[in-house]
């Protein structure tokens, strides 16, 4: 049996460009073992059985045997097997002791030195609380003492650290809420012949491995009218020695004793920063190295605990629990971020200049796409990148939004649009439906498992957007659809049908609702005798490759639709500051892209990505960017990025799809097509609160490509707006590069040029 109770603390200091007096020693994450120390705590080196690979802070450890003392210990009951210190060398730590029940015998007539304590027919519950009660002692500069609990330990222990690695001369100045402590975890590993009963601790079990070697159960210890979490690992019996090491089972169980460790450090580690940012206790001060530091941390992070939380999963994963019932745990017992403080937070984000993937990331963390607030979002609990989904799909098309000629409009239109759409999923019963953005509306993906009427909730988008002059073209389908990570890292759907019905709801002949005779078909037995829908006939629409599509029309007398657009915008709308950015737009079109079936669309589509992080990875600074998807291809606006960058970049992502592509057939090659633009973009939330561009600027960049003149050149096609970034020199741009003909979108010339394929040499 070992008994362990583990403090994880966060170290603030290297997020502040003052002079906090951090030591540079131990050189964290990758110390000297037994050279270097921590002070006061005792000497670096090596852990016996390794770390594991992809962590941080984890192979070596600080044998932390001087932090405190035990001013009593029950050694007829207990052994201190270890107090150790792990940190990652910029913000997470973790202190742990643990207790084993192997006690020294000091029985001369004994073959073996130590045995076992049994605690068979003991509460084991009143084992635990006396372990949390026993008493420990800390001292600090100036020979004060100062005594605790080993449950109430945790503050102490920060403080202990944050005095020890601090330089001598600056510990005067030291604040105390630079290294502040999470709240512990109790960990219990015990064997089948340790004799062992956990249910007076009221242990949930959790799940079993496929093997049954292990078993993992999860309660709560009530300590000093707190509730501390407790894992529970039963497993069969393995010899903690050198030549058990390698037992599969032995090497699963630790593994996954540390991924709940870790996990655990890196929430409360992660919470805290978050915390602290939410009250200005960390200051923002973009193009700092303290917030340089701290945009890494938080990317890294919240990627860490994504992984680690799926790895988690894997280990143990069985028919009967969901993949995500590890992660909510493991969330649902960290520290929340109080309403206000999260709130808080948010407006931080969308004030500050951080970089665009940072903000998703720690929006999705603190639950900004939440429904509500008891589940983990929607994307994690629902979806998870390589599903096949069976979905209802509906494409909602504003008609006519490409001709509105002034962009705070199209932004009042689409933001309308979507505020709409969120009101009409609020009910708990919609609330695994995935709303995609479209650059003239919007996709619902709807579950089968959801169990919901998709003709009852599209109708109530209709009406909603026909009274209020916005005439909306709906399409809707029903198929297989795949989940997968589109390039700014959020879970994108593809599938045909997703292309059929924006296929659909763009047909000149929708007049409001086109049904697919897929959806047809799956709804056919539910529907009442005097649905409107039997006694539609079926007809054919053409696209704009020659395939045909059968489907029924809505009825005007039934289904709600204008003609066109007639709302009432208002004059005093307006753009905030901070969802209007300058930007570099790079419009990728692949044409054909989203013909075939599923299995080749998904081929097209993770070539496309990984060229786009392939040409990417070349910078060496995060780019900030948004996304604009679409159906045969999408936009990228990338922010703070000079234009001679965005078109170095164009050219290394042409030619990377070019080569992932190269030998690949023909069914699944991609054909690319990119169109370059600068202009100011207004950004808009959608149904899902995730930032979004949006605007005429955007229609502009879609069509920069599209012409027969454009694909004759097969060049990146770029607007007067980058000319003088390409070169400024108009002898060199007028021998290398060339005008193509305007382009007259809503009576606006747009000019634009591409390379030369035979360069004009002039004197």
């Amino acid at each position: 049996m070992l008994l362990s109770i583990h403090y994880p603390f966060t170290d603030l200091r290297r997020f502040f460009d003052v002079q906090t007096g951090v030591l540079t020693r131990p050189t964290w994450p990758a110390p000297d073992p037994y050279s270097e120390f921590v002070r006061s705590f005792g000497a670096i080196r090596n852990r016996r059985r390794g770390g594991i690979i992809g962590w941080v802070g984890e192979s070596e450890v600080c044998e932390a045997n001087r932090a405190f003392q035990f001013l009593e210990f029950p050694s007829d009951m207990f052994n201190c097997e270890f107090r150790r210190l792990f940190f990652d060398g910029l913000a997470v730590g973790r202190f742990e002791v643990g207790v084993s029940n192997t006690v020294y015998t000091r029985d001369p007539g004994s073959c073996d030195d130590y045995e076992a304590f049994s605690f068979v027919n003991e509460n084991f519950l009143d084992i635990v609380q006396y372990f949390l009660l026993l008493r420990i002692q800390f001292k600090f500069p100036h020979n004060a003492k100062i005594s605790s609990t080993i449950g109430e330990a945790g503050t102490l222990l920060a403080k202990r650290y944050a005095y020890s690695t601090t330089s001598k001369n600056l510990v005067t100045n030291f604040n105390e809420q630079w290294v502040l402590a999470g709240s512990p975890l109790l960990f219990l590993e015990f064997h089948e012949y340790d004799g062992i009963e956990i249910t007076h601790l009221n242990a949930s079990h959790i799940i079993s491995d496929k093997s049954g070697e292990i078993k993992l159960y999860h309660a709560y210890i009530d300590y000093d009218g707190k509730l501390i979490p407790i894992w529970i690992l039963k497993r069969k019996y393995f010899e903690y020695d050198d030549y058990k090491d390698n037992h599969k089972g032995f090497v699963k169980a630790r593994t996954l004793k540390l991924y709940l460790l870790r996990l655990h450090a890196e929430n409360q580690c992660l919470r805290i920063v978050l915390r602290n940012m939410a009250t200005a206790r960390i200051p923002i001060n973009i193009n700092s190295e303290a917030t340089d530091r701290l945009q890494w941390y938080l990317n890294e992070a919240t990627k860490r605990i994504s992984r680690w939380e799926n790895n988690t999963e894997k280990l143990i994963s069985t028919n009967k629990f969901k993949e995500t019932d590890i992660a909510m745990l493991v969330k649902d017992i960290e520290d929340k971020i109080v309403p206000g403080q999260r709130d808080a937070l948010l407006n931080l984000l969308a004030r500050e200049n951080l970089r665009f993937n940072v903000k998703c990331k720690v929006y999705k963390y603190v639950g900004y796409l939440q429904r509500a607030e008891k589940n983990i979002s929607m994307v994690e609990t629902q979806y998870k990148k390589g599903q096949n989904i069976t979905t209802s799909v509906a494409f909602i098309a504003i008609k006519g939004l490409k001709q509105v000629n002034i962009g705070i409009q199209i932004h009042q239109l689409i933001s309308v649009l979507h505020n709409n759409i969120k009101d009409c999923i609020s009910d708990e019963k919609y609330r695994n439906v995935r709303v995609l953005s479209a650059l003239i509306g919007a996709i619902l993906i709807m579950p089968d498992e959801s169990y919901i009427e998709p003709l009852d909730l599209l109708h109530k988008i209709a009406e909603k957007g026909s009274s209020l002059g916005i005439p909306l073209r709906i399409g809707i389908t029903h198929g297989e659809t795949y989940v997968l990570e589109d390039a700014d890292e959020s879970l994108n759907f593809i599938g045909v049908p997703i292309n059929t019905a924006a296929r659909l709801a763009t047909s000149e002949t929708n007049e409001g609702m086109l049904v697919d005779q897929s959806i047809y078909n799956h709804i056919l037995d539910g529907l009442n005798s005097g649905h409107w829908l039997l006694k539609q006939a079926c007809s054919e629409i053409e696209d704009k490759h020659g395939d045909k599509y059968p489907c029924y029309s809505a009825p005007s007398l039934v289904w709600p639709a204008c003609s066109e657009i007639n709302f009432n915008f208002d004059e005093n709308y307006k753009i905030a500051e901070t969802d209007r950015v300058n930007a570099s737009l790079i419009c990728y079109d692949l044409p054909k892209f989203s013909q075939g079936n599923l299995n080749q669309l998904k081929q097209r589509f993770n070539s496309v990505i990984f060229a786009f992080k392939e040409a990417l990875a070349s910078e060496k600074q995060d780019w900030q960017f948004y996304l604009s998807p679409g159906g045969d291809g999408g936009i990228f606006i990338f922010h703070q990025v000079s234009k001679e960058k965005v078109y170095e970049f164009a050219e290394r992502f042409v030619k990377k799809l070019e080569i992932e592509t190269k030998n690949k057939d023909v069914s699944i090659s991609v054909d690319c097509r990119v169109g370059l633009h600068y202009a100011l973009i207004p950004m808009y939330e959608n149904a899902e609160g995730k930032k979004r561009p949006t605007g005429a600027n955007l229609f502009i960049t879609d069509n920069l490509a599209s012409d027969t003149e454009a694909k004759e050149s097969k060049q990146i096609v770029f607007t007067e707006f980058l000319k003088d970034a390409i070169s400024s020199d108009p002898h060199y741009f007028d021998n290398y590069y060339k005008s193509i003909t305007s382009l007259y979108i809503n009576g606006k010339e747009v000019k634009r040029y591409v390379k030369r394929s035979d360069p004009v040499i002039r004197p």
